[in-house]
């Protein structure tokens, strides 16, 4: 099966609002660059020389250069099942030149940990 290289590097900043102490909102905005311009077939090659192993070879086929950008917004809600265990609901939406997904994730925590958001103080 043919498939070429691809290197992506890119920075993100994500901002984050909490509508109450057990739901968060997460807003993301991703930009960076895939191709030669991202650099990643130097980098792959000199991780590769310095710990032994053999330099992959298929750089050749690597895709064209090309800037990405996206956006993630991600709903997290957390549920107490019982003292000590929680389950977590991330649900993402991302949509961009990189990445379009849709994706679902739940997670158990066993142990005593704080709210996802801040507490809320009284209203006069």
């Amino acid at each position: 099966m043919y498939r070429p290289y691809a290197g992506w590097n890119s920075g993100s900043i994500t901002f984050s609002n909490f509508p109450s102490p057990k739901i968060s909102n997460q807003y993301q905005l991703e930009l960076g660059l895939v191709g030669p311009a991202a650099g990643m077939e130097q980098y792959q090659n000199w991780i590769h020389s310095i710990t032994g192993y053999d330099v992959p070879k298929g750089w050749s086929h690597q895709i064209q250069n090309e800037v990405v950008v996206n956006a993630k917004y991600a709903r997290i809600y957390n549920w107490r099942l019982i003292e000590d265990i929680d389950i977590v609901s991330q649900s993402a939406l991302q949509a961009g030149t990189g990445i379009n997904a849709i994706s679902q994730e739940f997670t158990i925590r066993l142990m005593e940990l704080m709210t996802l958001g801040i507490r809320y103080l009284p209203t006069a």
